[in-house]
Parts: structure tokens; C-alpha cells; sequence
């Protein structure tokens, strides 16, 4: 029964794991769309920006240099001007993209979390009604139950300590023990007893 509400235990601890998971992925699925709308905005504007920008730059291209002068249009400068902001769009563009990206993986892992959660919240429940505990008992019943398997392995090793007493005391007053040379060799029993006698069988065939 300990065995089985561990198990139990386990799941429940892997269920809450998911639960942190999920949670942990939404969090960034969220911050991902704040980014992802930043970088719209971002995009829209510096796309106004160009498109003004370039209407200028043909303006200056087009225009004799008094309507320049008149106009304040340095088709040098505009050059400059629509160069920088077609880099920054890109960028915009860029972070637009790999945001998308980075979504898309986030909701197949936000799937496979939830996925998680449910099949051990399902299983840990079917579990649990088998055993007629819900997840709150669970820790008192397992704390128990230990307790009481520390006690009988307690008592199954005063069993065993008396065990080798008594096997020590027939082994001393033996008047003829027979055993296995391998025995004889490996067995803390055999150890410090003292013979009168000793006969080996197939001795030549023994390895030292």
C-alpha cells in the first residue's frame, strides 16, 4: 500500500510540475504578445515615417536648388534619413517575426503542459478512489504507513540479529558440520571456527 500511494505521490508531484510549467508559459506567451504588439506599433510608425521620408527625398531629387533652399530639402540628409529608417524597419520586422516564432513554439508546449496536467490529475484521481483518500489525506496516510514500515523492519532485523545468535550457537555446538567448500570460504558463520577434524571431498580438483 506505501508503495502504491508513492506512486500516487509522484504523480501528483509531476501534475504540479506541469501546473508550473504551464503557468511559466503563459506568462511568457503574454509577455511574447506585448512584445509582439510593441514591435506593430514600432513597424506602423517607422513605416509612416519612410514613406514621408522617400515622398521627400523625390521631392529634393526632382526640385532645382532654390526650391531646395526655399523647401529646406538635403537630398544628402533624406538618403541618410530613409536609409536609417528602412534599417530600423527591418529590425521591427525582424523582432515581428521571431516573435511570431517564438509564440507558435510556446502554444505547442502550453498544449503539451496542459496535456500533462490533465492525464495526471486523471490518473492520480482514479488512484486515489481506489485507495478512498483524496490528495489532501494522501501525506497523512503515507506518513503513517511509513512510520509503520519503519517499524516492522525494526523488528525484522532484531529477527534477524537473533536468527544469526542462534545459527552461532548450533554452529559451536555442533558435534559435525558439513559444508560447501565455497561456503566454508565466503560464510562470516564459518569464521574463527576451530575443528578437531577435517575431511575434504574431491580436494584435488579445489582451487587453493
Amino acid at each position: 500500500e506505501l508503495k502504491s500511494l508513492r506512486e500516487i505521490a509522484a504523480v501528483l508531484l509531476r501534475e504540479k510540475g506541469a501546473m508550473a510549467r504551464l503557468a511559466a508559459l503563459e506568462s511568457n506567451l503574454r509577455q511574447s504578445l506585448g512584445e509582439l504588439e510593441d514591435a506593430k506599433s514600432r513597424a506602423s510608425k517607422l513605416s509612416a515615417q519612410l514613406e514621408q521620408s522617400e515622398e521627400k527625398l523625390a521631392e529634393a531629387r526632382s526640385a532645382g536648388k532654390l526650391k531646395r533652399l526655399v523647401r529646406g530639402l538635403n537630398p544628402a540628409k533624406l538618403q541618410v534619413v530613409v536609409a536609417r529608417l528602412k534599417t530600423e524597419l527591418a529590425i521591427s520586422q525582424s523582432i515581428m517575426a521571431a516573435a511570431a516564432s517564438n509564440q507558435a513554439e510556446i502554444r505547442v508546449a502550453i498544449d503539451r503542459a496542459r496535456g500533462e496536467e490533465q492525464r495526471c490529475a486523471s490518473e492520480a484521481q482514479a488512484l486515489l478512489s481506489q485507495h478512498n483518500l483524496d490528495a489532501g489525506s494522501l501525506s497523512a496516510r503515507i506518513r503513517q504507513l511509513s512510520k509503520q514500515a519503519e517499524e516492522s523492519t525494526a523488528e525484522v532485523r532484531a529477527i534477524e540479529s537473533e536468527l544469526e545468535e542462534i545459527l552461532a550457537k548450533i554452529l559451536r555446538d555442533a558435534k559435525v558440520i558439513a559444508t560447501s567448500l565455497t561456503k566454508a570460504t565466503i560464510s562470516k558463520q564459518m569464521d574463527d571456527q576451530k575443528f578437531d577434524a577435517i575431511v575434504v571431498d574431491e580436494a584435488s580438483i579445489a582451487p587453493m
